[in-house]
């Protein structure tokens, strides 16, 4: 699984997004966008419907099997991580987070999605 697929999973966890937002949020184009959906969604991970709010607009949402990667992967990301984390003081656990959190921040506010 690519790191873009990775992210793509990440992001549909807790949102339904428009396949615009979720392009914006990538930073890619539209028909770039499309085929990483396509290829989540012959794998059974996400599916394409239409919005609630705009019958025109398609969202995407994870499905059971794309919720259930992404927990194992973020599991398996944790355990790969922790021998680093876990040697760090509480304070610096603290600042490494607020530092993710900044970046993560600044990268949406770059690509104008926050």
């Amino acid at each position: 699984m690519s790191l873009t697929q990775l992210r793509l999973l990440g992001l549909l966890r807790d949102r339904r997004p428009r396949m615009t937002e979720l392009a914006d949020f990538l930073g890619l184009d539209k028909s770039t966008m499309s085929g990483l959906v396509e290829r989540a969604e012959r794998r059974g991970l996400v599916q394409r419907g239409k919005s609630p709010q705009d019958r025109r607009a398609v969202d995407v949402f994870i499905t059971p099997a794309g919720s259930e990667l992404a927990e194992r992967l973020q599991a398996e990301i944790r355990v790969a991580l922790g021998p680093y984390i876990d040697v760090l003081s509480a304070d610096d656990r603290d600042a490494l987070t607020q530092l993710l959190v900044t970046a993560a921040d600044d990268h949406r506010l770059r690509r104008g999605t926050l």
